[in-house]
């Protein structure tokens, strides 16, 4: 659906939404003007800015969320955009409502520029700027007081050639949300438990939105202690135990684990079988129980790996197994838990990879420790060596020529 313009008769509706939304870089309009509207008008000035104010519903005429274009410096035709998105917002996507804003931008008011700041914190934000083809452009440390601390701003921007060029992939994507939406099946509540730093978050918040767009109920926890009364629970890279008194909020309470359990729980077990030379991994769906890793396999996939793989190579073929049996699992319950079997023979254990697990032996050759470096972060934890005393470090990518 198109954006609205906004009129006086939901200024407190968008109000209530900002309430919901925090304080971040991306809401602060809301107290730097007040949303002071004049009779109807959706349009406010100060001597810094101007605003235009519109809002958006979706196809079952429910308001459910609103956007604000900011030009600064008296160049109108390079906007900042705020979007406030409703609690209530479940039959229509994040992506959805970009797309209507961009259509807005770009094709209606013929803006040449848009750009948004947000916490560098928040993935969910800046992974959808990047599915409508925004590019991070700057970050800027300790930029914003959200009236508790100082947060690190990142700058995203999207010129109106580029929404062109994407804008039928976008579009695409919708399309397949929206098909989803009308296939007939049982709703369930589902709560995701994954670590705020984890490099699994991008691609869950992919699953909670198709999740939604089925019609579930579905929300994200970084902390066991946070995680609400559902249906199912899916710990998916979490590394907190969640604890039996949590555990019986849910029908079940579910783990991703990659390895032919019972052999090789613990941790990282991508990494110590690539560093093994595996090329086939089993991805396996479990129960969660108190003691870790030792609960009933309910499903498995296999990840093939090539051997050229680096780490976000083979994180990317993690996910997809790990998302994949997630919406198996929920698809086909309740018989997929009639098909659950205990887990056979004896277990071994894999330790918890530290930064000393990255460093390389400078009198080895690079193919002696090739799958070290296919396993390093180039961020976390790198690859690194000692030669006369001296740390380097030691950075790896695919060369794209």
């Amino acid at each position: 659906m198109p954006l609205e313009k906004l009129t006086e008769k939901n200024h407190a509706l968008v109000q209530e939404w900002r309430a919901l939304g925090g304080n971040g870089p991306d809401s602060s309009i809301y107290d730097e003007l007040q949303l002071t509207l004049r009779g109807s008008a959706s349009s406010v000035q100060d001597k810094d800015s101007v605003l235009d104010w519109y809002i958006h519903i979706d196809d079952s005429g429910e308001h459910n969320a609103a956007v604000c274009f900011r030009s600064r410096e008296s160049n109108i035709n390079h906007v900042f955009m705020s979007i406030c998105l409703s609690d209530r917002k479940r039959s229509c996507s994040n992506l959805q409502v970009g797309f209507a804003a961009m259509d807005q931008a770009f094709q209606v008011s013929k803006f040449h520029k848009v750009s948004m700041d947000l916490d560098s914190k928040n993935e969910s934000h800046i992974r959808l700027l990047k599915k409508l083809g925004f590019q991070v452009e700057g970050e800027f440390e300790s930029d914003y007081f959200d009236g508790k601390d100082y947060i690190d701003i990142k700058r995203l921007g999207i010129l109106g050639t580029k929404w062109m060029e994407v804008r039928e992939e976008v579009k695409g994507h919708i399309d397949q949300l929206e098909a989803l939406s009308t296939q007939e099946r049982k709703n369930f509540t589902i709560v995701i438990l994954c670590d705020l730093d984890s490099w699994l978050l991008p691609y869950l918040y992919d699953l909670v939105e198709e999740w939604r767009a089925m019609g579930h109920r579905c929300e994200m926890s970084h902390e066991a202690s946070g995680a609400v009364p559902a249906d199912f629970c899916f710990c998916l890279s979490f590394s907190q135990i969640v604890p039996s008194s949590i555990r019986r909020q849910f029908k079940n309470t579910l783990v991703v684990h990659e390895s032919e359990l019972p052999q090789g729980r613990g941790w990282s077990p991508m990494s110590w079988q690539i560093l093994a030379g595996s090329s086939r991994i089993p991805v396996t769906l479990i129960e969660a129980e108190d003691a870790v890793d030792t609960g009933r396999i309910y499903l498995q996939e296999w990840i093939e790996l090539e051997g050229s793989e680096l780490s976000a190579d083979w994180r990317a073929k993690q996910a997809r197994c790990t998302t994949s049996l997630c919406k198996r699992w929920v698809e086909n319950y309740p018989a997929s838990v009639e098909t659950a079997r205990e887990q056979q023979g004896d277990a071994s254990y894999f330790e918890k990879r530290e930064r000393a697990h990255s460093e390389l032996d400078p009198n080895l050759s690079i193919v002696n420790q090739f799958e070290l470096l296919r396993v390093v972060d180039n961020k976390r934890y790198p690859a690194f060596f000692n030669i006369r005393g001296q740390l380097y470090r030691l950075l790896i990518e695919k060369d794209s020529e």
